[in-house]
């Protein structure tokens, strides 16, 4: 699957897993839509070439990036034609040619766009690194390892605007996570487009040949995608096309440096100058080493959390460099939940993929304070199953020592319409002088094409965590609980009318906990139209530590796929707690000036909460506003602002952000992003690769 997250991208679509109208409804609602099934499911199978063999063709003169295909290379470069729709695998909309050579520095791809309507052609998104959701774009799934898992893309929209994944995460400059360059250009019938990878950027291991990929290209004006070669509706690697014959440098080792210096001044323990460095080195097996000293995470914006009920910790995602820099290779969030570590003094890494392994492993120091290493091994039997292994040790002052750890598996088999996979872990914690605890859980998905233009999902699993399972660097928000689930979900896609989209969705969850049974189910529906609007619409009902809890959920959504203007409204009635409960939340974004965006959201909520001693508290409101602004100088330098205003305070920061190509980059920060109140505090902060 890419990393992109190829299709269910309608607003507001997806299975719920928070209480929500009746068992009866539920399993009532799955069962109609599993009866509207036809009779015999209408024929899918894969068109074109599957797993083509594409010969490496090396280019004797590089080409000039600029988006023209005039190049001496691309008459001799593999050329390709014939891409396929990746939501049905019939024949792509508008015609889509590539062509694809090398050399000893980098790779390189064209496109030739066709298009019977270029006044169609979207290229809203102007800043490296943004979200391409609403434009036309190209790209390439590059599987340097050929193992058909987790390859690095690369995109550029229809405006020449870039956007790229590296396996694992990376940091976000551009110097130490690889240039790359990118063009286009428009012409009578479409639009043009040249990339250069370089080959330094990979983490190839010595000797390599041979490399996978897929080329993809969006057509703005129908949301859709097509591909070359056909791989079916799951992003199926095991069917990319073998690109051999390669004749490739070792890869480039480094080391590559990048120090900041920071200077504060104001109400901060931290006046006057402070600095550090991070430094990464790349072995020759695939494998790259990173050390950090002294890391700054108070500059990083954090996420604003909703003030949405909840019965449990909230589950946030990770914003700081060193914890993105191959995090996708660490263990479960269970075992290992950075935002558990918020701050140490210096970390050393070493991640990534060497034949069937791929590594992760950290080791995060606060000196005389305390210590934590985390380790994980993923191995693949083939490319469809592996076997994963995982330990994390955390060791504090005045804390007893914790260790836990896990074993797991995934099996896959996938198919002509989907696939099937198979998962079970196994998990541990042992804290020093107390009771060992254990997390087991398992499941099965059945993911296939049941027609030509439908999609559906089937999910059983269970899980059960003892009293004891606590591991101290761990997301485990509830223990003494186990429960059993199943989710169905479905997906009809049009490829004419108003409607381009519809799901329906039901989830049943069975399970009991320290204070009693549980359950919780629901069934919902919502659409999206062409016309980028789309609605939701869910009842959902359970029982929850002897109390019963009922909701409707509402959602409505418009310019869903205009990254400036896009706006929704989501509307939750009901009970939880045994008390009313209502939730109401409007986003709304505007484009102010050609380099001038906002963006509102308004959360209003009216519910009861869970006092120390577990006694729900009366009803009460909370509001929460956040404002966000940005002014795009250029896409390399940008002003930005953000208020947040909450019952219990204020804060708001502005900030300069110089993010180059080559060079310094540099930030300038009013206030403090992540305080609860406003900060009087100047912080100015450069940074530079060596």
């Amino acid at each position: 699957m890419s990393a992109r997250g190829v299709g269910q991208e309608a607003a507001g679509v997806g299975i719920r897993r928070h209480g929500k109208a009746g068992l009866a409804l539920a399993l009532c609602g799955g069962l109609a839509a599993l009866l509207s099934f036809p009779a015999q499911a209408a024929e899918f199978a894969l068109r074109g070439p599957v797993s083509p063999t594409v010969a490496a063709v090396q280019a004797d003169r590089p080409p000039k990036i600029d988006g023209r295909l005039d190049d001496e290379c691309w008459k001799t470069a593999t050329h390709m034609v014939g891409f396929w729709r990746l939501d049905n695998g019939a024949p792509e909309y508008e015609p889509t040619e590539a062509w694809i050579c090398y050399d000893r520095e980098n790779v390189y791809i064209a496109w030739y766009c066709h298009d019977s309507e270029p006044g169609k052609i979207v290229e809203e998104q102007k800043k490296r690194g943004g979200s391409l959701v609403s434009d036309d774009w190209v790209g390439v799934d590059l599987d340097v390892d050929f193992d058909k898992q987790d390859p690095y893309w690369f995109d550029v929209s229809a405006g020449g605007t870039q956007a790229d994944y590296i396996p694992g995460g990376a940091a976000a400059k551009i110097e130490w996570r690889g240039d790359w360059q990118a063009a286009t250009s428009r012409v009578s019938d479409g639009w043009q487009a040249e990339m250069a990878l370089p080959l330094s950027m990979f983490r190839y291991p010595k000797g390599q040949s041979t490399f996978g990929f897929v080329l993809i290209r969006r057509l703005a004006k129908e949301d859709d995608w097509s591909v070359w070669p056909s791989i079916g509706p799951g992003f199926e690697l095991t069917r990319q096309a073998v690109w051999n014959g390669l004749t490739l440098p070792p890869p480039k080792q480094g080391p590559v440096i990048m120090p900041y210096a920071l200077l504060e001044t104001g109400d901060t323990e931290n006046k006057g100058v402070t600095a550090g460095l991070d430094v990464k080195h790349r072995l020759q097996n695939g494998l790259e080493g990173m050390f950090t000293y002294n890391p700054d995470f108070r500059d990083v914006e954090d996420v604003v959390e909703t003030i949405d009920f909840t019965y449990v910790e909230r589950y946030l995602p990770e914003y700081r460099p060193f914890f993105l820099e191959g995090g996708g290779y660490g263990p479960s969030s269970r075992l290992f939940y950075s935002r558990r570590i918020p701050d140490f003094d210096a970390g050393l890494k070493v991640f990534g993929k060497t034949g069937r392994h791929a590594l992760g492993a950290l080791v995060s120091e606060e000196f005389g304070q305390a210590n934590n290493i985390v380790l994980n091994e993923r191995y693949s039997l083939t490319p469809c199953r592996s076997v994963n292994a995982g330990l994390v040790s955390h060791q504090s002052a005045g804390e007893p020592d914790d260790l836990a750890y896990s074993l797991g598996t995934n099996q896959r088999f996938p198919s002509e319409r989907g696939e099937r996979s198979y998962w079970a872990t196994w998990e541990g914690s042992r804290p020093e002088g107390g009771q060992d605890g254990s997390y087991v859980a398992g499941g099965w998905s059945d993911s296939h094409r049941t027609g030509p233009t439908t999609d559906t999902t089937l999910e059983i699993g269970g899980e059960s965590i003892s009293r004891d399972y606590r591991p101290a660097l761990g997301y485990v928000p509830e223990t003494d609980l186990h429960q059993e689930w199943l989710n169905y979900w479905r997906r009809n896609r049009h490829d004419s009318g108003p409607v381009l989209a519809q799901d329906w969705y039901s989830y049943a969850h069975l399970g009991g906990a320290e204070k009693g049974r549980r359950w919780e189910a629901g069934t919902g529906s919502s659409i999206q139209w062409r016309n980028q609007r789309g609605a939701s619409l869910e009842f959902g009902g359970g029982s929850r530590d002897g109390f019963s809890e009922h909701t409707v959920y509402a959602a409505t959504s418009w310019r869903n796929r205009d990254i400036y203007r896009s706006g929704d409204i989501t509307f939750h009635y009901g009970e939880r707690l045994e008390r009313p409960y209502r939730y109401l939340s409007l986003s709304q974004g505007a484009q102010l000036a050609a380099r001038l965006a906002v963006r509102l959201r308004a959360e209003h909520i009216y519910a009861s909460e869970l006092d120390e001693n577990g006694i729900p508290t009366p009803a009460s409101s909370r509001q929460q506003y956040v404002l966000g602004l940005t002014y795009d100088m250029t896409w390399e330098k940008s002003v930005s602002a953000r208020l947040v205003k909450r019952n219990d305070g204020t804060n708001w920061y502005a900030a300069y952000r110089q993010k180059v190509r080559s060079g310094t980059d540099v930030w300038m920060i009013v206030g403090d992003p992540n305080t609860p109140s406003f900060t009087r505090r100047l912080a100015i902060k450069v940074v530079r690769v060596f």
